[in-house]
């Protein structure tokens, strides 16, 4: 059963929370074939970002989550590709720069076929050819990190967000707000990139999008264990706690209702 009574959590959907429980049951049905598919094929993946939030702090979705991330270790990665593009059902598309000319992603996203919706956080996904519902499916590898690459990577997510606001102005007062809202993410960014480029590292995993992500220590991931989504095992990092902290800080901590929204503005359905 899936766990979507949320009555007690004040958040309000823009598309409805109706049409979110859809978008959550759609992409529940997409998680457990890919799911299926993957163990049966020996294909390694864990829960992550949101969705690795949502399985510790609710057993299932974030009420108002409308996306599911998982990441597949990147030895693993094309071979798990070409096992979606012959084995899912129809109704879904792997979506990535082989069926999109315009597609920037290095990681692949799938996509539920007839649906469509907006996506308010990350604009160019309303550019993409196929614009449905979908499960983010990223990589995952090791690679030498810094202590500072944590406070690179999140100072480099903070001026692009700021920089997207810059750009989304429309006057000159906003711009000027909106420009001087830039230059503290982005001197940070150059002042940890340089730090990063001449400490010392170690080995520590890494997963897409790259220049966003949240190192993840070796000790914190591996050996995967079983959790639940739910309902169902799935694998994820033996201390997700510790990845979740280190990611979100106060994981457990319920955000105030106005930061309690999805990623679309807007979803519709073409088989209803």
């Amino acid at each position: 059963m899936m766990n979507m009574e949320h009555s007690d959590l004040d958040f309000t959907c823009p598309y409805g929370n109706e049409k979110l429980k859809r978008v959550q049951c759609e992409l529940l049905e997409l998680f457990k074939e890919i799911d299926t598919l993957f163990k049966k094929n020996d294909i390694h993946y864990f829960l992550i970002y949101g969705t690795l939030l949502g399985a510790v702090r609710h057993q299932g979705f974030i009420p108002w989550d409308d996306d599911l991330d998982i990441a597949v270790f990147k030895e693993d990665y094309d071979r798990a590709m070409e096992l979606l593009r012959k084995s899912l059902s129809d109704k879904y598309i792997v979506h990535d720069k082989l069926t999109d000319p315009v597609y920037w992603c290095d990681f692949s996203k799938i996509r539920y076929r007839n649906s469509t919706a907006t996506n308010e956080i990350w604009l160019n996904d309303n550019k993409y050819k196929y614009k449905g519902v979908c499960l983010d499916i990223y990589r995952c590898w090791e690679t030498p990190c810094s202590k500072y690459r944590k406070k690179q990577n999140r100072s480099k997510e903070h001026a692009k967000f700021a920089l997207m606001n810059l750009s989304a102005s429309k006057n000159l007062t906003s711009k000027t707000k909106a420009l001087f809202k830039c230059f503290t993410p982005l001197f940070s960014y150059f002042y940890y990139y340089f730090l990063d480029i001449v400490s010392k590292k170690e080995m520590q995993y890494i997963c897409d999008p790259a220049d966003f992500s949240v190192p993840i220590k070796k000790e914190h991931l591996m050996p995967l264990r079983e959790g639940l989504f739910e309902g169902i095992s799935v694998p994820v990092p033996c201390d997700a706690e510790a990845v979740l902290t280190d990611r979100y800080a106060d994981f457990r901590k319920m955000p105030p209702k106005e930061q309690r929204l999805p990623h679309y503005s807007t979803v519709e359905f073409y088989d209803e």
